[in-house]
């Protein structure tokens, strides 16, 4: 996927902008428990997927653009909450390092490890960039801002892009379905079901148990942020439990290739995956070891087609000097070259 920085990637930008803040307009109604100001908005896929697709600048501007378009909806003015839409636009931007670490295609899973990394990170620094120009603008205090704008916005965001980003960028055919990026896929959603699952129990359990009147909404964002973690670290397992798994097949997956190209010196390419004491290390091995077999058995067709070619060469030559002495011009020349040394001895 090249990442294009034409006038056509600047018009989808918009495009998505203006998808982006009419979102945002509709799911300014819904604010989270405790906040006034952070919505529910599974929206912020968006511009966190363009940003990957197109590359930064056109995820910079869905987000920002985007933004601006939903306030402009509410009525509000144009310098409303400008450290906002900013925040939004690096929602968008962070993602697009994908280019920047030259990974056109998620097809490992190094890359999309790496598109996770970069949605968390997406999901919490503009947020507190955005809140700390609040703190210092408005005067807000540090305590109220993390559970009223970063906590809130940081663990939903985070959700949403995890669900959904994924998702659009297999439509738009921008992952492969290796082997290991399907385990990783089955890994994510897994993880993402079971710590959503446990969170919201939970979050239901507290507010059955005391009531909306006094529930304390900071405890219901502290289990967030640990369920984020939890999901962090067990997401984290499962890329190098699945990269220790899906390694050794791919080095057998290269393998192959490399004989079909004609090369089958594999010993050195296939030793350590053949150490494994698994049934991978069995295939390795012997993969190793017919692959040796082929290579002398090449090189014996090799030396046999090279003697028959010699042998070919030899009868073909006697046979084209047996065509020239057995012609009448050349025994006449060899009569008239022994009668002239019989006339000069």
């Amino acid at each position: 996927m090249d990442q294009r920085s034409s006038a056509k990637t600047i018009g989808c930008a918009i495009v998505a902008g203006i998808i982006y803040g009419i979102s945002n307009y509709i799911s300014s109604r819904i604010n989270l428990p405790g906040c006034s100001f952070i919505e529910l908005r599974p929206q912020v896929a968006l511009p966190m997927f363009m940003g990957v697709y197109f590359g930064p600048l056109a995820g910079f501007i869905t987000g920002c653009l985007g933004d601006r378009v939903g306030y402009a909806f509410q009525g509000l003015t144009i310098g409303y909450a400008w450290n906002w839409s900013i925040g939004n636009g690096f929602i968008g931007m962070l993602p697009g390092a994908m280019s920047w670490l030259k990974i056109r295609e998620i097809k490992s899973v190094r890359d999309y490890a790496m598109l996770l990394i970069l949605i968390v990170a997406a999901s919490f620094l503009p947020i507190v960039f955005a809140s700390a120009i609040d703190i210092m603008i408005r005067e807000l205090s540090l305590a109220n801002t993390i559970y009223s704008l970063i906590l809130p916005a940081f663990i939903t965001d985070a959700v949403f892009g995890l669900i959904i980003v994924p998702v659009l960028l297999i439509v738009a055919g921008y992952i492969r379905f290796t082997i290991g990026i399907r385990n990783m896929l089955l890994s994510t959603y897994l993880l993402l079901f079971a710590v959503l699952t446990t969170y919201l129990v939970s979050a239901i359990s507290m507010w059955g148990s005391t009531g909306s009147q006094t529930l304390n909404y900071s405890d219901i964002y502290n289990i967030g942020i640990l369920s984020l973690v939890v999901l962090f670290i067990g997401l984290s397992i499962s890329a190098v439990l699945v990269n220790k798994i899906v390694a050794p097949v791919m080095t057998l997956t290269d393998a192959a290739r490399e004989i079909s190209g004609g090369n089958y010196d594999l010993s050195a390419r296939l030793e350590k995956a053949a150490k494994r004491d698994d049934e991978i290390g069995c295939l390795a091995a012997v993969f190793s070891r017919m692959a040796g077999e082929i290579y002398n058995r090449e090189e014996r067709l090799k030396k046999e087609v090279r003697d028959l070619k010699i042998e070919i060469d030899k009868t073909k030559q006697k046979a084209e000097v047996s065509k020239i002495v057995d012609t009448d011009y050349f025994r006449n020349l060899r009569t008239k070259a022994k009668e002239l040394r019989e006339k000069h001895e």
